[in-house]
């Protein structure tokens, strides 16, 4: 999504924990109109200060946890993740 996004002409700020993503699936660091930022959105503090301190105009939410036998071993972790959710939409 990221690479479609800036092939059209937008800025695009991914975030992530890379808890089970992967920095090689985004764009390289120094694309034009590309920022990675390393950071949780389940963590309040660290999502606030980072919507607070841009301009966003749109958010595509992929962060949580995939798959059958991950998301069976660690529930908690899901469950955090649709909280993590609930915080993009907080006013």
């Amino acid at each position: 999504m990221a690479s479609f996004l800036l092939e059209k002409g937008y800025h695009v700020i991914a975030l992530d924990n890379l808890s089970t993503g992967s920095r090689n699936k985004l764009p390289v660091e120094h694309t034009l109109g590309f920022t990675f930022i390393k950071a949780d959105c389940n963590d309040y503090r660290q999502l606030s200060q980072i919507m607070l301190s841009r301009t966003i105009d749109d958010v595509f939410h992929y962060a949580a946890m995939v798959g059958v036998q991950r998301t069976l071993n660690h529930p908690i972790e899901v469950l955090k993740d649709i909280d993590g959710g609930w915080l993009l939409i907080k006013k």
